[in-house]
């Protein structure tokens, strides 16, 4: 098990509004046939706290949370939208390790 990865951004200078679906693009290399990924998009205050809401199964969840196993990454584009990747699941591509 890796430790992740992190991006940052500096603090915003005036209020900001996040309006819609998000959405993460990777290109990933590994040493194995497959892998998850785990995406979550959080909120940090300028104390440097994680900020979390209320969720529908936890009362302390980030602002969003995606995960992918990359042999089910293939995309019906007749089911998908812009914003909203349909993976039917019907077969695994395995990763080429390297």
């Amino acid at each position: 098990m890796g430790d992740g990865v992190t991006f940052k951004t500096e603090a915003f200078t005036e209020d900001v509004n996040f309006t819609g679906p998000a959405m993460v693009k990777l290109w990933v290399r590994s040493s194995t046939a497959d892998m998850d990924i785990f995406a979550t998009l959080r909120l940090i205050d300028p104390e440097g706290r994680d900020l979390t809401f209320v969720g529908n199964t936890n009362p302390r969840v980030p602002l969003i949370n995606g995960l992918l196993r990359v042999a089910r990454r293939a995309v019906d584009p007749a089911k998908s939208a812009e914003f909203e990747a349909y993976h039917p699941n019907l077969a695994a591509e395995p990763m080429t390790p390297g």
